[in-house]
């Protein structure tokens, strides 16, 4: 679940439209840099049990 608590997703809303353009932009960076990072753990992972399977298969 993305909130923890009924009325959770409407104070991030209000949180979230409080901050100034800058600081919308430094947290879409950073969202931005972890799911890359989450992008590529899956992917490596992806190759390593392809590469497994291959190897498993000769």
């Amino acid at each position: 679940y993305l909130c923890r608590y009924s009325g959770e997703f409407i104070d991030k809303t209000i949180a979230w439209n409080r901050l100034s353009d800058e600081e919308k932009l430094q947290h879409r960076k950073k969202i931005r840099k972890h799911i890359e990072q989450y992008d590529q753990r899956e992917t490596a992972k992806a190759i390593r049990q392809l590469i497994e399977k291959i190897g498993t298969e000769r």
